[in-house]
């Protein structure tokens, strides 16, 4: 293999430039037992939320048939409290979608700062 006229090989000189160096870097800072917990965490919450949103329709699906049964009398009764719990549900609904898309958001800049490490670095896709 030739050298550089310098008389010693660049990737030696500069053992950080290496590939080697540069994927074993990359996966000590990518920290995946970390990623593992944190993923792990938000994956339980999110199913959480699926099965809680699952149980509250059908709860509104139950309460809005017994609505439609109910005489008029009864309709006055029952369409507060089936009002609220469409208003909950909404509620709910909507702090799902702005959890999911934190944590989306989230591995999107993560994704991006690793990308943008790498071109500053120089190295190759890993």
């Amino acid at each position: 293999m030739d050298t550089p006229q310098g008389g010693s090989d660049p990737v030696e000189s500069n053992p950080s430039s290496s590939p080697v160096f540069i994927v074993s870097n990359f996966w000590k800072e990518l920290d995946l037992e970390k990623e593992k917990s944190l993923l792990d965490g938000q994956g339980l919450r999110i199913a959480e939320n699926l099965e809680n949103s699952q149980k509250n329709r059908r709860k509104l699906a139950e309460s809005t048939r017994n609505f439609k049964k109910a005489s008029a009398e009864e309709k006055l009764r029952l369409f507060n409290s089936l009002l609220k719990g469409y208003q909950e549900e909404i509620d709910n609904l909507t702090k799902r979608a702005k959890f999911e898309m934190e944590r989306w958001e989230e591995k999107w800049q993560n994704e991006r700062k690793v990308q943008k490490q790498r071109d500053q670095e120089g190295s190759p896709m890993v």
